[in-house]
């Protein structure tokens, strides 16, 4: 079974700290096994340094962050095939990848067709984000009846689930939300 992610990136240069945690995500999926796509907008050097750690490097095509996630949906899908499964993660999330086994198995064993990745706590996080987002996801729990950390961006969904972030076409801004609102429609549809 395939099992790929698909990312983006956008760094000024080779010498960004944030670079180093891409890299070492790319480097500890390639080795568990993953194949990572990357859809990038930065410089050659920091081309060169994703393609180095092992990730299928790709050019943007510069016209913003939700075009950017459904080129990077678009190609993971395509490398994992119709019984594959797809993870969608900001590239900076290292620490995730020992995980990605264990927030797959529900789909590889037919129990979910997508996970939405969730946080133990934001007590970490600054007064004004954790009262932001606990009311955007009671906001998302209304609306689909499913208690889910919406704002915590990793995804894992089968192929068929691909197609809800690749049919999203920026009707509410086609930045973060690119990757909320198909989750809705996935809902919806009976997934």
């Amino acid at each position: 079974m395939n099992k790929v992610i698909g990312t983006t990136t956008l760094y000024g240069s080779a010498k960004e700290p944030r670079l180093l945690s891409s890299l070492r995500m790319i480097e500890d999926a390639v080795g568990l096994g993953y194949k990572v796509v990357v859809v990038d907008e930065s410089p050659e050097e920091v081309k060169k340094a994703l393609t180095n750690s092992g990730a299928s490097v790709f050019p943007g095509n510069n016209s913003g962050m939700g075009a950017g996630r459904r080129q990077a949906i678009r190609l993971a899908a395509d490398l994992a095939g119709k019984e594959g499964v797809i993870f969608w993660m900001e590239p900076e999330k290292y620490p995730l990848v020992p995980f990605m086994q264990q927030i797959s198995q529900p789909i590889i064993s037919g129990e979910a067709d997508l996970i939405v990745v969730g946080r133990k706590s934001l007590d970490s996080f600054p007064t004004t984000q954790q009262m932001s987002e606990r009311v955007g996801n009671l906001v998302y729990d209304l609306m689909t009846g499913r208690p889910y950390d919406f704002y915590m961006g990793p995804r894992a969904f089968r192929p068929e689930a691909a197609k809800f972030f690749i049919d999203y076409q920026g009707e509410y801004g086609d930045l973060w939300e690119s990757i909320y609102i198909p989750i809705i429609r996935a809902i919806r549809s009976g997934l």
